[in-house]
């Protein structure tokens, strides 16, 4: 790969990933009202940075497979239906997490959510070794 494609592909993953996180903040902190949502923080880091690592060593290792990542747009009627129902899902899920905050609705003990950060942990480090 060239090094003009290279650095196009960067830039372009880059913009992916602000792009993502800007969608997070706003859909986390937004309903919360506030940026003092520390387990927002926790929930973003907890989901992008494995996504950082992951995207940093296939564009070191296997360039043209990020790009296809990239460029990967489901091309069946039905793929499509369930993509987007899996984003409006998680989506609803991150205001639902904001909200929650907001009116001090529910308590998840502390355990439970160091519980579910190593799954989500594990869970990343098995897509990693796929790839």
């Amino acid at each position: 790969m060239k090094k003009h494609d290279r650095l196009n592909l960067a830039l372009r993953a880059l913009l992916r990933y602000i792009s993502v996180f800007a969608v997070m903040s706003i859909l986390l902190f937004l309903p919360a009202g506030t940026l003092s949502f520390y387990y927002g923080f926790y929930v973003i880091c907890i989901l992008l940075i494995p996504v950082l690592i992951i995207g940093m060593v296939l564009f070191i290792r296997n360039p043209a497979l990020l790009n296809e990542r990239l460029e990967i747009r489901e091309s069946r009627r039905a793929q499509k239906i369930i993509t987007k129902a899996a984003a409006a899902i998680v989506g609803i899920g991150f205001v639902m997490a904001g909200i929650d905050y907001k009116c001090s609705l529910s308590e998840i003990p502390t355990f439970l959510k160091v519980l579910g950060a190593i799954a989500m942990i594990l869970s990343y480090s098995i897509y990693g070794f796929v790839f």
